[in-house]
């Protein structure tokens, strides 16, 4: 069933060239597409054993995954929620430059008003309380980038309450971007 709708998706989406947006176009030439780090992201995914554990949608979220890590070069990111335990750890392992900080349930209060402001966020959409909606909203930067792993209806949910500017669906994950710059546009991208 997974496969049925990852076809109908993939006959709806635009790869670089379909988008209207010079940012994603960027985005998508330079990261997404770029053959640097495609074989880069090969190498390390090859050279470590775990990654032959994860299932097929599992494998592509971690090469786009590494790839965005290696655009964007972000210094902080931080992983709300347990599910996907083993990805997170083996892009610990995999990334040294940046610092990974994983929130469990029951201390995600506490170390969010901690923070100054958020540079990533990986969001395991089903683990994350409504009240930390908007202590999250006031620590989100113009820069700020979200990711949502999980189903259409909580990152449909995430996206309304943080008003999001620009929406990027690669199906394997969306990511929400808070440009002001932007224009509210949502994209159906390939990888």
């Amino acid at each position: 069933m997974c496969f049925l709708r990852y076809f109908w998706f993939w006959i709806r989406a635009n790869n670089r060239h379909g988008v209207h947006s010079p940012f994603v176009y960027a985005l998508m030439e330079n990261a997404v597409f770029d053959k640097k780090s495609v074989h880069s992201a090969k190498e390390i995914l090859l050279a470590n054993n775990k990654f032959r554990e994860f299932s097929y949608f599992d494998r592509k979220r971690i090469r786009l995954f590494l790839k965005l890590i290696n655009f964007f070069m972000p210094k902080q990111l931080v992983w709300i929620g347990e599910r996907h335990q083993n990805l997170f750890n083996l892009l610990n392992e995999i990334n040294e430059d940046c610092q990974f900080i994983q929130l469990k349930i029951d201390e995600q209060s506490s170390f969010i008003n901690s923070l100054k402001t958020i540079d990533w966020l990986i969001v395991d959409a089903k683990s994350i309380h409504l009240e930390l909606f908007n202590q999250i909203k006031n620590k989100l930067s113009n820069d700020s980038k979200i990711f949502v792993l999980e189903s259409d209806n909580e990152f449909f949910r995430l996206r309304n309450e943080w008003g999001s500017k620009v929406e990027l669906d690669f199906f394997i994950m969306k990511i929400l971007l808070f440009r002001i710059e932007m224009k509210p546009q949502n994209f159906r991208l390939r990888s």
